[in-house]
């Protein structure tokens, strides 16, 4: 038997690692999606993980002939067709509590059409799109505040929770499988929503209105904006809107009321960014004295990085020092587990400048935490043969 994890992101990785555990490597295969090119950026690459973890790299194509294949799709984005394949044990987890919200923008639209509850659906794959029989459900919650960033890393620890428990199963061949109902089924395609020409629809009502900027706030890909304004969460107010629908009032730099068709909205400058163009510019005042949300101080950005990593990466001491005195976490890692004292490490390497690392290593990093490969930052000195980082730090470790 060879159990094959196709998708990307966390949840395929996180996959990949959880069969590891309960088979040998060579029972395990990966296929990667096809824009995968092997570099972790703010979700993990499944094809570097797969790599590192020995475990052989495959087409769909290789896989067709295998009449041993048990094949578990977690956002894989081609189109499985059963019909090419020798196994019938194909299965998907989607993100949706089917048979609602079969097909695209599983984390938008629940949100747009003012859902309490989402859900994620192990499923059978048949002919058609996410309609082949359930094998298990658990239910997503939505929260008032929930953008849809927050809602697709809930449905991803929902997916894992849910492979987990039917993984045996899966392989062991023992599950039941229950047809969907047509009652409650939707679908929505991949042009419903067109994110290159995305826009706010304001000639709305309040509640739309600010569902729509939750639904399309997805940081690392994009953030709504109003009149140049990036915005997230916006606050209905308890006055009604005496303007037109959609005619705007700028509150400051920072604030902007919307009218709709029955309440006014306010809302705030989005400022999830404001960490990294301080660091950019290398204004210590500035981050000290930062009036955005402190825990936006250790958020990552489309490449996987937090404010604190990037000033460790490009050898910032005084910048780093205010992070940290700000609040920044010494051991937040990017999606590979890599931490700040692993990029300080790398510049004192390039550099000779290893006084970072000293910075780091007051305020608690530990040399000895190990990424998601098993490697801590000695590891990777002796492994590169980098000896003022081993001196360094070797000396540190003794002191």
């Amino acid at each position: 038997m060879r159990v094959c994890i196709a998708g990307k992101n966390e949840i395929a990785v996180r996959g990949l690692e959880y069969a590891l555990t309960h088979l040998h490597t060579d029972q395990v295969l990966a296929c990667p999606n096809e824009n995968d090119d092997g570099i972790s950026r703010w979700q993990p690459s499944l094809r570097r993980f797969a790599r590192e973890w020995g475990v052989q790299l495959v087409s769909l194509t290789d896989l067709y002939e295998r009449d041993d294949l048990v094949f578990i799709s977690l956002e894989f984005d081609r189109i499985v067709r059963p019909n090419l394949f020798r196994s019938p044990r194909l299965f998907n987890i989607h993100f949706s509590k089917l048979p609602a919200y079969k097909g695209m923008y599983t984390v938008a639209w629940p949100i747009l059409n003012g859902e309490a509850l989402s859900g994620v659906t192990l499923h059978k794959i048949d002919e058609g799109i996410d309609t082949g029989d359930v094998i298990d459900q658990v239910d997503v919650r939505i929260l008032p505040h929930y953008t849809a960033r927050d809602l697709y890393f809930d449905c991803i620890e929902a997916a894992i929770s849910i492979l987990q428990r039917n993984f045996a199963s899966i392989l062991a061949n023992r599950f039941t499988g229950t047809p969907q109902a047509a009652e409650g089924s939707s679908y929505y395609s991949k042009s419903s929503i067109n994110y290159r020409q995305l826009s706010l629809d304001l000639r709305n009502t309040a509640a739309f209105v600010t569902r729509q900027a939750r639904a399309f706030h997805f940081r690392e890909f994009q953030i709504p904006e109003i009149q140049g304004l990036p915005v997230c969460n916006g606050r209905i107010l308890d006055t009604r809107s005496r303007a037109g629908a959609g005619r705007l009032r700028r509150e400051g730099n920072d604030g902007i009321i919307v009218s709709t068709v029955d309440f006014d909205v306010r809302f705030e400058r989005d400022s999830s960014w404001d960490y990294f163009q301080l660091v950019a510019a290398a204004d210590v005042a500035g981050i000290v004295n930062c009036q955005a949300d402190r825990a936006l101080i250790d958020v990552s950005n489309s490449q996987g990085m937090t404010p604190l990593l990037v000033a460790c990466r490009e050898g910032m001491t005084s910048v780093v020092e205010a992070l940290i005195r700000a609040g920044a976490d010494p051991l937040r890692s990017n999606t590979e587990g890599s931490t700040p004292l692993m990029f300080a490490k790398d510049y004192g390497v390039r550099s000779g400048d290893y006084s970072v690392c000293r910075v780091l290593l007051d305020a608690g990093s530990d040399p000895l935490v190990p990424d998601r490969f098993g490697r801590t930052v000695l590891d990777y000195a002796r492994l590169n043969d980098e000896r003022s980082a081993l001196h360094f730090l070797g000396a540190t470790n003794d002191a």
